[in-house]
């Protein structure tokens, strides 16, 4: 009888405060209507599953009513959203498959949560950042590196006019300023978040006790391996909050017999788990990883007795939580109402020493990340993130138009006023693709992936998707939308541009005018030394170690940007012209041509250089050398023959002024980026060996739960790096 009791109380209270909008009852901007019921003797979960009676305690209603604009006049309890008034952006290319149409049901969005308020425990408190030297140095550096990097390209492309157009002067000027249009831009945005930046530090907070939100875990997976998704299942499972309010769903792309009976084996110990597939559209686009979560949501947890929790948390099929990851993003939103999303770093646990391919630039506070943070324009990581179901409705739900659903959802969020924020701590721990395959194809989508959203957006210039979003998160979301070009094509053009001047031998800078070369040498100069004084500030104030992870991230910026010229170029095109549309990789998926980081399975040299080229034309990169090197020995040899007279070499003034004007001209930039463009080959020929990833864990005494060993945690960096 109780659990019909608690059922007739919530269909009247929700009935109650949707009539009663307007009539004294506090209600949001975004339409939510919240009001306190005392004495109510309810439990969601115990009432709503087990009808069993539940515990006494005050209740809160919270009811979203996304289509209510004028709360004063809002009577219509049956009202639902009005399509022609929708945020979503129409997709303008009309070759894009439209994704299917998984919308909640209005009158579904309701949960009842205890009332607060809820015990959150402080550890440390917000307080100011304390000044230290280091950023001291770091605000005058910025500044300085631009002023001086802008002097030269002003000084260089003045130089240039007074030649001929086709000049090798000329030509050399619009390398050097495609070159370092992104560098400009870069230096601008790091200056703009500084400036911005919030003086304050995030205070270190966590929920206690079993008054807490109701959260949905949501394991999104798509063809990984049994083993890799059952290790998150079973770790989501052990998640530290109460079982009465936590749902831990595993979102199957496609239905996966074996996966399901693996769940079904844990079941009994935790009732909370389930397993859905969804059901897909039977032709068009599927929505990609946004349109699993989407369909899980509305097909499966809309139609169970409790309905929608509180909060979606999502998890990639390979990111084991921590225990503590809801006690720790939880209060950031309990405490704040307009924050939509909370966010954690992703950590992985396969990324071998010296770091290669540059997969351990994790997310998180010392990244971008942590800046974006800092001035209230944080992203969702893609894992690792709880979200206001509220919020979640409040966007339409997750973009399914996008590969990058992660970016597009937190531009959305921004667009519509909610709040995003980044919290730091290990929470999770991933894996990184294996093979240099699976890493390209999942760095092209991180490099280009969003290109086709940034001009459905205007490059977020003029959209109304966006319109709530501040300046500072404008742009960012413009910044990033740039990128794409200035990190690719444009380093592509000056390359090319460089190499056509070293082919044709003439001067870059006009040896006649002396004193023009002498302010371009000024300027050049004090840009290298800003460069220099930034390096050293990075030995003397975070280590050896953080200096070879940043040589490492120049190296894999030179050859990837090379790399994924061709493919920002494709995303642009039709697919009739040979236009490229990404998908999803999937970092723990074995049935790839080439392991070579498994000695067992480690293709012969010659097969796995021929199978990856193949595939990626990664031996371009060792033409682009061979290339690059011969052209600047051919020219300082002709400069070297030139000023040799009887079997002697006279050096004078004059060949080290046409030596510099030249091809040893320091700005060419050629010398020292060379080598970098044999990065993959280098990886291919002497890959690093990785043990198998069970070899990488340990299983925890306690909970039998397998977690990564304290060793493969972190990247050591060797001078071989």
């Amino acid at each position: 009888m109780a659990g019909e009791e608690a059922s007739v109380l919530r269909e009247r209270l929700i009935n109650q405060h949707l009539n009663k909008v307007g009539d004294g009852e506090p209600v949001n901007a975004n339409g939510t209507i919240k009001t306190t019921v005392d004495k109510a003797k309810y439990d969601d979960n115990a009432a709503a599953s087990t009808g069993t009676e539940a515990n006494c305690g005050v209740t809160k209603v919270t009811v979203v009513a996304p289509e209510i604009v004028d709360s004063e006049n809002a009577t219509d309890t049956d009202a639902t959203p009005d399509s022609s008034q929708s945020d979503d952006i129409d997709v303008k290319d009309s070759e894009r498959d439209q994704p299917p149409a998984y919308q909640p049901n209005p009158s579904k969005l309701n949960w009842i949560k205890p009332v607060g308020p809820y015990t959150v425990k402080t550890h440390k408190a917000k307080a100011l950042k304390p000044v230290t030297a280091a950023k001291c140095v770091d605000d005058v550096l910025r500044p300085l590196g631009l002023i001086s990097l802008l002097g030269y390209l002003g000084i260089t492309a003045l130089q240039a006019q007074s030649s001929n157009l086709l000049s090798c002067i000329t030509v050399f000027a619009v390398a050097q300023v495609s070159e370092n249009i992104g560098h400009v831009l870069e230096g601008l945005w790091a200056i703009a978040m500084r400036a911005a930046s919030d003086p304050y530090e995030r205070a270190d907070v966590t929920i206690i006790g079993d008054n807490v939100p109701s959260v949905d875990v949501f394991i999104v997976c798509c063809g990984e391996p049994d083993d890799v998704v059952i290790d998150t299942v079973k770790a989501a499972c052990h998640i530290d909050w109460p079982a009465s309010k936590l749902r831990v769903i595993v979102a199957d792309d496609e239905p996966s017999p074996t996966l399901r009976q693996e769940v079904g084996k844990l079941q009994a110990s935790h009732p909370n788990l389930h397993y859905y597939s969804r059901v897909k559209p039977v032709e068009g686009s599927h929505g990609y990883k946004a349109g699993n979560l989407n369909g899980t949501l509305v097909q499966f947890i809309e139609k169970t007795k409790q309905g929608y929790s509180e909060y979606i948390a999502v998890l990639d099929a390979d990111m084991m939580p921590e225990p503590n990851i809801l006690r720790i993003l939880v209060p950031h939103a309990v405490e704040d109402d307009r924050m939509a999303m909370v966010t954690a770093a992703q950590f992985h646990y396969n990324v071998p020493n010296d770091d290669p391919l540059n997969q351990g630039n994790s997310t998180g506070p010392g990244a971008e990340d942590g800046k974006r943070d800092r001035i209230n324009a944080a992203w969702c990581p893609g894992s690792g993130f709880i979200i206001r179901t509220e919020a979640w409705a409040d966007i339409g739900t997750f973009p399914m138009t996008s590969i990058t659903e992660d970016l597009i959802t937190s531009w959305r969020l921004h667009g519509k006023g909610w709040k995003i924020a980044l919290i730091p701590g290990k929470m999770q721990w991933g894996l990184q693709p294996d093979c240099l395959l699976t890493h390209l194809k999942q760095r092209r989508r991180w490099w280009t992936g969003h290109i086709p959203d940034a001009i459905e957006f205007n490059f977020t210039l003029k959209a109304d998707a966006l319109r709530g979003a501040t300046f500072m998160q404008r742009y960012a979301m413009f910044h990033h939308a740039c990128r794409p070009y200035t990190m690719t094509i444009i380093h592509a053009i000056s390359t090319i541009l460089t190499l056509i001047c070293l082919a044709f031998g003439g001067s870059v800078i006009d040896p006649s005018n002396i004193d023009s070369v002498k302010k371009i040498l000024f300027w050049l100069t004090l840009h290298r030394v800003v460069d220099l004084a930034g390096t050293l500030k990075i030995l003397l104030t975070d280590g050896v170690q953080e200096y070879l992870k940043n040589r490492r991230m120049v190296a894999t910026g030179v050859w990837m940007s090379h790399h994924f010229s061709r493919d920002t170029l494709q995303t642009l095109l039709p697919k009739s012209l040979g236009g490229l549309r990404l998908g999803f990789v999937v970092s723990g998926l074995n049935g790839v041509a080439v392991k070579e980081r498994d000695v067992l399975q480690r293709q012969p040299l010659w097969k796995r250089l021929r199978l990856v080229h193949q595939q990626e034309g990664v031996l371009w990169h060792l033409v682009l050398f061979l290339v690059a090197s011969s052209l600047v020995i051919y020219r300082v040899a002709v400069q070297v023959k030139d000023a040799t007279v009887n079997g002697k070499v006279i050096l004078t003034d004059n060949f080290w002024l046409q030596l510099v004007t030249s091809v040893g001209f320091p700005g060419l930039g050629l010398i020292e980026n060379a080598p970098y463009y044999l990065t993959p080959i280098i990886y291919l020929i002497f890959p690093p060996t990785m043990p198998a990833r069970r070899e990488t864990m340990k299983q925890d005494p306690q909970t039998g739960l397998w977690i990564p060993r304290e060793g493969y945690k972190d990247v050591k960096y060797t001078m071989k790096s």
